[in-house]
Protein backbone atom coordinates (compact mmCIF):
# COMPACT_ATOMS: atom_id res chain seq x y z
CA UNK A 1 0.00 0.00 0.00
CA UNK A 2 2.60 2.29 0.87
CA UNK A 3 4.48 1.80 -1.98
CA UNK A 4 1.44 2.23 -4.10
CA UNK A 5 0.77 5.51 -2.29
CA UNK A 6 4.77 6.88 -3.12
CA UNK A 7 4.14 5.71 -6.65
CA UNK A 8 0.66 7.83 -7.04
CA UNK A 9 2.61 10.83 -5.40
CA UNK A 10 5.26 10.59 -7.92
CA UNK A 11 2.63 10.43 -11.11
CA UNK A 12 1.07 13.54 -9.52
CA UNK A 13 4.65 15.33 -9.15
CA UNK A 14 4.76 14.36 -12.85
CA UNK A 15 1.88 16.08 -14.33
CA UNK A 16 2.47 19.38 -11.89
CA UNK A 17 5.66 19.48 -13.00
CA UNK A 18 4.75 19.08 -16.83
CA UNK A 19 1.95 21.75 -16.40
CA UNK A 20 4.61 24.62 -16.83
CA UNK A 21 6.56 24.80 -19.82
CA UNK A 22 10.22 25.14 -19.41
CA UNK A 23 11.70 27.68 -21.27
CA UNK A 24 13.95 30.43 -21.92
CA UNK A 25 12.24 34.18 -21.40
CA UNK A 26 12.71 36.65 -24.80
CA UNK A 27 13.48 40.28 -23.80
CA UNK A 28 12.18 42.88 -25.98
CA UNK A 29 14.74 44.54 -28.47
CA UNK A 30 16.15 47.61 -26.78
CA UNK A 31 19.04 49.61 -29.01
CA UNK A 32 21.73 48.77 -30.56
CA UNK A 33 21.63 46.16 -33.94
CA UNK A 34 20.71 42.32 -33.92
CA UNK A 35 22.88 39.93 -33.20
CA UNK A 36 24.16 37.81 -35.77
CA UNK A 37 21.60 35.00 -37.22
CA UNK A 38 18.94 36.62 -35.28
CA UNK A 39 15.57 38.44 -36.17
CA UNK A 40 12.79 40.06 -34.75
CA UNK A 41 9.23 39.82 -34.80
CA UNK A 42 6.49 42.41 -34.16
CA UNK A 43 2.69 40.72 -32.55
CA UNK A 44 -0.30 42.44 -30.86
CA UNK A 45 -3.14 40.54 -28.87
CA UNK A 46 -6.53 41.60 -27.89
CA UNK A 47 -8.47 39.10 -25.49
CA UNK A 48 -12.73 39.46 -26.60
CA UNK A 49 -15.26 37.71 -24.30
CA UNK A 50 -18.71 36.57 -25.15
CA UNK A 51 -20.41 40.05 -24.91
CA UNK A 52 -18.16 41.27 -27.59
CA UNK A 53 -15.99 43.34 -25.02
CA UNK A 54 -12.50 43.49 -25.25
CA UNK A 55 -10.73 43.24 -22.07
CA UNK A 56 -6.54 43.98 -21.13
CA UNK A 57 -4.57 40.88 -20.20
CA UNK A 58 -1.15 40.34 -19.77
CA UNK A 59 -0.62 37.46 -22.29
CA UNK A 60 2.21 34.76 -22.34
CA UNK A 61 3.17 32.53 -24.94
CA UNK A 62 5.45 29.59 -26.03
CA UNK A 63 7.36 29.18 -29.33
CA UNK A 64 9.05 25.82 -29.47
CA UNK A 65 11.87 25.99 -32.27
CA UNK A 66 12.13 23.19 -35.03
CA UNK A 67 15.54 23.09 -35.12
CA UNK A 68 16.94 22.08 -31.35
CA UNK A 69 13.11 21.90 -29.62
CA UNK A 70 14.34 24.62 -27.38
CA UNK A 71 11.19 26.78 -25.90
CA UNK A 72 10.71 30.93 -25.85
CA UNK A 73 8.74 32.53 -23.94
CA UNK A 74 7.49 36.24 -24.67
CA UNK A 75 5.48 38.31 -22.31
CA UNK A 76 3.42 40.86 -23.94
CA UNK A 77 2.44 43.92 -22.01
CA UNK A 78 -1.13 44.43 -20.57
CA UNK A 79 -2.04 46.86 -23.55
CA UNK A 80 -0.12 46.13 -26.37
CA UNK A 81 -2.01 49.23 -28.67
CA UNK A 82 0.13 51.27 -25.85
CA UNK A 83 3.18 49.56 -26.33
CA UNK A 84 4.37 48.35 -29.56
CA UNK A 85 7.66 46.54 -29.07
CA UNK A 86 10.20 44.07 -30.91
CA UNK A 87 10.73 40.79 -29.94
CA UNK A 88 14.66 39.34 -30.93
CA UNK A 89 15.18 35.61 -31.59
CA UNK A 90 17.41 33.50 -33.78
CA UNK A 91 16.48 32.55 -37.03
CA UNK A 92 14.04 29.24 -37.59
CA UNK A 93 11.19 27.97 -37.92
CA UNK A 94 9.25 27.84 -34.31
CA UNK A 95 5.46 26.29 -33.53
CA UNK A 96 3.09 28.29 -31.28
CA UNK A 97 2.58 25.80 -28.82
CA UNK A 98 0.94 27.62 -25.70
CA UNK A 99 -0.77 31.01 -24.92
CA UNK A 100 -1.67 32.03 -21.81
CA UNK A 101 -3.20 35.13 -20.20
CA UNK A 102 -4.64 36.24 -16.97
CA UNK A 103 -7.48 38.78 -17.95
CA UNK A 104 -8.66 42.11 -16.04
CA UNK A 105 -11.25 39.90 -14.03
CA UNK A 106 -8.39 37.56 -12.74
CA UNK A 107 -9.67 34.52 -14.77
CA UNK A 108 -6.59 32.26 -16.06
CA UNK A 109 -6.55 31.41 -19.56
CA UNK A 110 -4.97 28.49 -21.42
CA UNK A 111 -5.03 27.79 -24.87
CA UNK A 112 -2.69 24.71 -26.67
CA UNK A 113 -3.89 24.06 -30.40
CA UNK A 114 -4.45 20.69 -31.49
CA UNK A 115 -1.73 21.74 -34.48
CA UNK A 116 0.63 24.45 -33.83
CA UNK A 117 0.98 27.35 -35.50
CA UNK A 118 3.98 27.86 -37.80
CA UNK A 119 5.94 31.09 -37.86
CA UNK A 120 9.36 32.01 -39.48
CA UNK A 121 11.74 34.34 -38.35
CA UNK A 122 14.69 35.25 -41.08
CA UNK A 123 18.06 36.96 -39.98
CA UNK A 124 17.81 40.67 -39.91
CA UNK A 125 14.62 40.35 -40.79
CA UNK A 126 11.08 41.98 -38.86
CA UNK A 127 8.80 39.42 -39.29
CA UNK A 128 5.17 40.78 -38.47
CA UNK A 129 3.16 38.05 -37.02
CA UNK A 130 -0.29 39.69 -36.72
CA UNK A 131 -2.91 40.72 -34.32
CA UNK A 132 -4.11 37.54 -32.15
CA UNK A 133 -7.48 37.71 -31.18
CA UNK A 134 -8.02 35.45 -28.37
CA UNK A 135 -12.13 34.73 -28.37
CA UNK A 136 -14.02 33.27 -25.46
CA UNK A 137 -15.77 30.71 -26.43
CA UNK A 138 -17.60 29.02 -23.30
CA UNK A 139 -17.42 31.12 -20.46
CA UNK A 140 -14.44 31.21 -18.75
CA UNK A 141 -13.04 27.79 -19.97
CA UNK A 142 -11.95 28.20 -23.73
CA UNK A 143 -10.34 30.34 -25.98
CA UNK A 144 -10.44 30.46 -30.07
CA UNK A 145 -7.26 32.15 -31.89
CA UNK A 146 -8.22 34.43 -34.78
CA UNK A 147 -5.12 35.36 -36.33
CA UNK A 148 -4.74 38.46 -38.68
CA UNK A 149 -1.57 39.41 -40.24
CA UNK A 150 -0.34 43.04 -39.99
CA UNK A 151 0.54 44.15 -43.97
CA UNK A 152 2.53 47.73 -43.13
CA UNK A 153 5.37 48.77 -41.38
CA UNK A 154 5.05 49.18 -37.48
CA UNK A 155 5.85 53.18 -37.14
CA UNK A 156 8.91 52.18 -34.40
CA UNK A 157 12.36 52.48 -34.12
CA UNK A 158 13.95 49.56 -36.23
CA UNK A 159 17.19 47.69 -35.07
CA UNK A 160 20.06 49.49 -37.44
CA UNK A 161 21.34 46.53 -39.32
CA UNK A 162 17.13 45.40 -40.22
CA UNK A 163 17.38 44.34 -44.21
CA UNK A 164 13.52 44.23 -44.77
CA UNK A 165 10.13 43.53 -43.20
CA UNK A 166 7.89 40.32 -44.05
CA UNK A 167 4.61 39.18 -43.18
CA UNK A 168 5.65 35.85 -40.08
CA UNK A 169 3.32 33.54 -41.96
CA UNK A 170 3.45 33.65 -45.55
CA UNK A 171 7.15 35.33 -45.53
CA UNK A 172 6.42 37.84 -48.66
CA UNK A 173 7.93 40.79 -48.58
CA UNK A 174 6.33 43.92 -46.69
CA UNK A 175 8.81 46.69 -46.85
CA UNK A 176 12.84 46.97 -47.71
CA UNK A 177 14.46 48.92 -45.13
CA UNK A 178 18.31 48.57 -46.33
CA UNK A 179 18.37 51.28 -48.69
CA UNK A 180 16.63 54.38 -46.51
CA UNK A 181 19.08 56.91 -45.53
CA UNK A 182 17.56 57.33 -42.06
CA UNK A 183 18.42 53.47 -41.62
CA UNK A 184 16.77 52.31 -38.26
CA UNK A 185 13.96 54.82 -37.56
CA UNK A 186 11.73 55.49 -39.78
CA UNK A 187 9.62 58.88 -40.84
CA UNK A 188 6.47 59.29 -39.11
CA UNK A 189 6.22 63.07 -40.01
CA UNK A 190 3.00 62.52 -42.48
CA UNK A 191 1.68 60.29 -39.69
CA UNK A 192 -1.92 60.87 -38.23
CA UNK A 193 -2.05 61.78 -34.75
CA UNK A 194 -4.13 59.33 -32.66
CA UNK A 195 -6.43 56.61 -33.79
CA UNK A 196 -9.04 57.42 -37.13
CA UNK A 197 -12.32 58.65 -35.81
CA UNK A 198 -14.21 55.69 -37.01
CA UNK A 199 -18.33 55.08 -36.35
CA UNK A 200 -19.24 51.77 -37.34
CA UNK A 201 -23.43 51.43 -37.59
CA UNK A 202 -25.21 48.12 -37.68
CA UNK A 203 -28.58 49.10 -37.85
CA UNK A 204 -30.75 46.48 -35.95
CA UNK A 205 -28.07 44.97 -35.07
CA UNK A 206 -26.36 47.57 -32.88
CA UNK A 207 -25.27 44.41 -30.25
CA UNK A 208 -22.39 43.65 -32.65
CA UNK A 209 -20.96 46.96 -33.43
CA UNK A 210 -18.54 47.10 -30.01
CA UNK A 211 -16.91 44.02 -31.66
CA UNK A 212 -16.42 45.47 -34.82
CA UNK A 213 -15.43 48.47 -33.79
CA UNK A 214 -12.71 47.10 -31.80
CA UNK A 215 -11.44 45.28 -34.82
CA UNK A 216 -11.33 47.72 -36.85
CA UNK A 217 -9.50 49.77 -34.83
CA UNK A 218 -7.03 47.44 -33.82
CA UNK A 219 -5.98 47.55 -37.57
CA UNK A 220 -5.68 51.29 -37.26
CA UNK A 221 -1.88 51.76 -38.44
CA UNK A 222 -3.23 49.91 -41.75
CA UNK A 223 -5.50 52.00 -42.25
CA UNK A 224 -3.44 55.07 -41.57
CA UNK A 225 -0.63 53.44 -43.97
CA UNK A 226 -3.02 54.16 -46.58
CA UNK A 227 -3.56 57.62 -45.42
CA UNK A 228 -0.43 58.53 -44.83
CA UNK A 229 0.90 57.31 -48.33
CA UNK A 230 -1.77 59.68 -49.83
CA UNK A 231 -0.46 62.67 -47.83
CA UNK A 232 3.25 61.46 -49.22
CA UNK A 233 1.33 62.61 -52.41
CA UNK A 234 -0.76 65.52 -51.18
CA UNK A 235 0.29 66.71 -47.66
CA UNK A 236 -3.11 68.96 -47.60
CA UNK A 237 -5.63 66.33 -47.70
CA UNK A 238 -8.33 65.47 -45.01
CA UNK A 239 -12.11 64.38 -44.87
CA UNK A 240 -14.49 62.23 -44.34
CA UNK A 241 -14.57 58.51 -46.09
CA UNK A 242 -17.84 56.60 -45.57
CA UNK A 243 -18.92 52.86 -46.90
CA UNK A 244 -22.29 50.63 -46.81
CA UNK A 245 -20.87 47.15 -46.42
CA UNK A 246 -22.74 43.61 -45.99
CA UNK A 247 -20.60 40.95 -43.42
CA UNK A 248 -21.10 37.17 -44.86
CA UNK A 249 -20.78 34.87 -41.58
CA UNK A 250 -19.60 31.64 -43.27
CA UNK A 251 -16.59 33.99 -44.46
CA UNK A 252 -15.98 36.00 -41.47
CA UNK A 253 -15.32 39.09 -43.60
CA UNK A 254 -17.11 42.13 -45.33
CA UNK A 255 -17.38 40.42 -49.19
CA UNK A 256 -19.22 44.10 -50.33
CA UNK A 257 -18.05 47.34 -49.53
CA UNK A 258 -19.57 50.49 -51.44
CA UNK A 259 -18.63 54.74 -51.27
CA UNK A 260 -21.33 56.14 -49.87
CA UNK A 261 -19.46 59.16 -49.26
CA UNK A 262 -15.74 59.92 -50.08
CA UNK A 263 -14.49 63.97 -49.95
CA UNK A 264 -11.09 62.06 -50.53
CA UNK A 265 -11.45 61.01 -54.04
CA UNK A 266 -7.88 59.47 -54.62
CA UNK A 267 -7.55 56.09 -56.34
CA UNK A 268 -4.87 54.46 -54.98
CA UNK A 269 -5.56 55.01 -51.45
CA UNK A 270 -9.43 54.37 -51.60
CA UNK A 271 -8.19 51.10 -53.08
CA UNK A 272 -5.75 50.71 -50.03
CA UNK A 273 -8.67 51.32 -47.99
CA UNK A 274 -11.31 48.68 -49.56
CA UNK A 275 -8.36 46.14 -49.73
CA UNK A 276 -7.31 46.70 -46.19
CA UNK A 277 -10.98 45.99 -44.71
CA UNK A 278 -11.84 43.09 -46.90
CA UNK A 279 -8.62 41.28 -45.49
CA UNK A 280 -10.11 41.32 -41.87
CA UNK A 281 -11.08 38.51 -40.41
CA UNK A 282 -14.07 38.88 -37.69
CA UNK A 283 -15.76 36.28 -35.17
CA UNK A 284 -19.20 37.38 -35.54
CA UNK A 285 -21.56 34.59 -36.28
CA UNK A 286 -24.39 36.45 -37.89
CA UNK A 287 -24.60 37.94 -41.22
CA UNK A 288 -24.89 41.52 -41.06
CA UNK A 289 -25.78 44.85 -43.58
CA UNK A 290 -24.01 48.15 -42.22
CA UNK A 291 -22.14 51.63 -42.58
CA UNK A 292 -19.16 52.72 -41.60
CA UNK A 293 -17.04 55.90 -41.51
CA UNK A 294 -14.02 57.06 -41.24
CA UNK A 295 -12.63 60.64 -40.58
CA UNK A 296 -9.03 61.58 -41.36
CA UNK A 297 -7.08 64.74 -40.75
CA UNK A 298 -4.08 66.51 -41.16
CA UNK A 299 -1.19 66.41 -38.65
CA UNK A 300 -1.52 69.69 -36.20
CA UNK A 301 -4.88 70.40 -37.69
Amino acid sequence: MLCRLIFVLALSTQALMGSELKSEKVNSWTEGPLAPQEGAFVVQSTLIDLAAQTRNSAVTFWLSSQTDQSVYRVELPGDPRDSLLLWPLKAGTYDLIRIRTIDSEGRDWNWRPQNPQVFHIEAETLSNLGNWFLVEVKKGKKLNLLIKPIRYQPLLKLPPNLRRIIDGETRAEVLNVSSKPNQGKLDTSLTTQGPIDLKVDLFRQSSQEPLMTQILQSRSQDLQACFQEYQTRNPQVSGLLAFTFIYSASEHSIKSLKIKQAELRDQRFLTCMIDTIKQLNFPIEKSLIGEMSFSFQRKGS
